[in-house]
């Protein structure tokens, strides 16, 4: 069990890390939420809830097309 916790809390960790780091090439390109999910095919409401990390479960392809954009 305390593994388990464990292994959630490094890869919660991981996340909030990344995520911050998209939000900050964002915002360092100029870009709104809006005009960077435009640019990644993602809905708008759908990257803002990942950014915001009201998002725990992103598919690989969603980070593939975040990492593009």
């Amino acid at each position: 069990m305390a593994r388990a916790r464990l292994c959630s809390a490094v890869a919660n960790d991981m996340s909030k890390r990344l995520l911050e780091r998209v939000r900050v090439r964002r915002e360092a390109r100029g870009l709104s939420q809006e005009a960077f999910a435009e640019r990644a095919g993602l809905k708008y409401k759908h990257y803002q809830a990942i950014e915001a990390g009201r998002k725990s479960d992103i598919r690989f392809s969603t980070l593939q097309k975040l990492a593009k954009a």
